[in-house]
């Protein structure tokens, strides 16, 4: 699972603060979503060790220059992250609450929620932070008696959908800190992010493996998403210094994850690590879509271009093939009615440069 954060600044005098926020928060994560001007949500990533040292780094460069001071909460859900730091900044939540780890730093605080703890985290607080309910539903069970999120959590699924029909199964999913709502971003992100937490590492030689996963991974969403990358940068942070960055061009876009791996174990070997690293994060720039994904059922043109009458046999063998792969009719223009063979056949014929001037039944 991701891990979310909820980053809430305090008020800023100066002009222009929240372009700034998000720019700050866009180049930590390209999965940003504002709440308002001095609150975001980001999703930074997978992994079992929260990225307090990434989250550190982004509140680092907010203050002073965006605001004077932030509130950082990481947890696996956007209900939990939210009502956390909401709850901590109305003093509800004290420094030894179970569950969490509070990290007090000179620009804020972070929070961080514990994997499989947001249920006892959320136990004590009132049903107001149950923020993604309806108000009238958190008034009803006020009424009921139920004035804790951990009360509401104690009641069976069943008995709440007898009072909440439609609303009892989130309800109860809520009142344990699962939220299965994504970060959705302002913008759609024009790149792709790997980040890990690791352990304190001095050596290039430990940080190899995990650039096997961010390439495997990177690949694989290169490849669902039907796009290539033209630019990899490799990122290592650490606490007290700026992250070392290097990165490598493409001459063609790249989605394939033995290239994708080769080079950032080359950029790895031209980084210098100044300190111990604790957070490793690749980023794929220059997204190119690869608009014709379908045409991946052909072979190179030249391969379809030998001379005599194997071209004719080649044909009716891709024909057969596009008609048991796209036997969908379409409508292709307004008044011409054609199925998805006879439009791929339009757009790669293997006829066409032997005899241009020729049409082919």
């Amino acid at each position: 699972m991701s891990w979310i954060a909820f980053l809430e600044s305090l008020p800023a005098k100066k002009p222009g603060h929240s372009k700034a926020l998000l720019s700050h928060c866009g180049r930590v994560s390209p999965y940003v979503e504002p709440v308002d001007a001095r609150r975001v949500f980001l999703d930074l990533g997978g992994g079992i060790v929260p990225p307090v040292g990434l989250a550190g780094d982004l509140a680092s460069r907010l203050v002073p220059a965006c605001a004077p001071r932030v509130t950082l909460a990481l947890a696996h859900s956007k209900l939990t992250a939210r009502a956390v730091a909401a709850a901590f900044a109305a003093d509800r939540l004290p420094p030894d609450s179970p569950g969490m780890q509070i990290h007090q730093r000179s620009y804020g605080d972070i929070l961080v929620v514990l994997p499989g703890q947001e249920a006892r985290c959320l136990a004590p607080l009132p049903v107001d932070y149950l923020w993604p309910l309806e108000p009238q539903l958190r008034e009803r069970l006020r009424l009921l008696g139920l004035t804790t999120i951990g009360l509401v959590a104690g009641v069976p699924e069943s008995d709440l959908c007898r009072q909440f029909p439609a609303d009892g199964p989130l309800i109860s999913l809520y009142c344990k800190g699962l939220d299965h709502n994504p970060v959705y971003p302002l913008y759609p992100p024009g790149r792709f992010t790997f980040s890990v937490p690791v352990e304190e590492v001095t050596g290039k030689t430990a940080l190899r493996p995990f650039l096997i996963l961010a390439a495997t991974s990177l690949s694989s969403r290169l490849k669902s998403s039907n796009c290539a990358c033209r630019r990899v940068i490799l990122w290592l942070f650490t606490g007290q210094h700026p992250p070392a960055r290097q990165a490598q061009a493409f001459p063609q876009a790249q989605q394939d994850e033995k290239v994708l791996l080769d080079t950032l174990n080359h950029l790895l070997d031209k980084a210098g690590i100044a300190a111990p690293v604790t957070q490793l994060g690749v980023t794929a720039t220059g997204l190119t879509p690869l608009q014709a994904r379908q045409l991946t059922l052909f072979t190179p043109r030249g391969d379809r271009m030998a001379a005599g009458s194997g071209n004719a046999t080649s044909f009716r063998r891709l024909a057969a093939e596009l008609q048991q792969r796209y036997p969908r009719a379409v409508r292709w223009g307004r008044a011409l009615f054609t199925s998805r063979r006879e439009q791929m056949l339009a757009l790669v014929d293997p006829y066409r440069s032997s005899n241009p001037g020729k049409t082919h039944e």
